[in-house]
């Protein structure tokens, strides 16, 4: 089976031999991602997460999930998935270091903030071949400018060009993505004007 990505340019780009797809998945759990282990395990995906409070052994087992620690992902997983936020702690998370951790031939998806990834620590993985290809659904520093840094070596090199598909961080631009933001923000506000836990609290299991 072959997976198909359409660019900004609408041109179709090819990411081959992907008939083993069951590979190792990680992300962080949010909200949405519980959805996207749901569409990872109809593959036969083995999906693992990391967050600061882990999922209960019951939505573990609800989502067919695994918890492991950030660095054992780094070095296990096929496929990394961001999704945290940007601040200080994650400021240019994925650096060198991290990069040298990940399996040699993964993929790096960033649905998050363009800051936690390192646009030079990026392209040198990239070109030495220690990731194969970059998702990318953000890039920093934003607005993206000609003369950003991955935009450029890009545009200068062919072969890098075709390991990287950005977007502009409309991946997730749906009418049922806005119905259920917004219907989840006015549903929080009824829940604590009764008295009653919202839901999605970032700083709380």
């Amino acid at each position: 089976m072959k997976i198909m990505f359409m660019t900004l340019r609408d041109r179709v780009e090819r990411f081959t031999d992907f008939s083993n797809l069951s590979k190792d998945w990680e992300y962080v759990f949010a909200g949405y991602e519980k959805d996207t282990s749901k569409l990872l395990n109809a593959f036969g995906c083995r999906v693992s997460y990391n967050k600061r409070y882990p999922l209960s052994p019951s939505q573990e087992k609800e989502y067919n999930v695994t918890y492991m620690s950030a660095d054992d992902i780094l070095k296990n997983c096929d496929i990394v998935s961001l999704h945290i936020p940007s601040n200080k702690e994650t400021f240019e998370y994925m650096n060198e270091e991290r990069f040298a951790m990940m399996k040699k031939g993964s993929i790096l998806i960033n649905t998050a903030r363009g800051e936690v990834v390192k646009n030079e620590a990026l392209l040198e993985a990239l070109k030495s071949g220690q990731i194969a290809a970059a998702g990318l659904d953000v890039l920093a520093p934003e607005p993206v400018k000609e003369d950003n840094i991955v935009v450029k070596a890009m545009k200068n090199d062919g072969e890098l060009a075709e390991k990287i598909v950005l977007a502009p961080h409309i991946g997730g631009l749906t009418v049922q993505t806005f119905d259920k933001i917004y219907g989840t923000i006015w549903s929080n506000f009824k829940k604590v004007c009764a008295g009653e836990t919202p839901v999605n609290i970032v700083n709380h299991p």
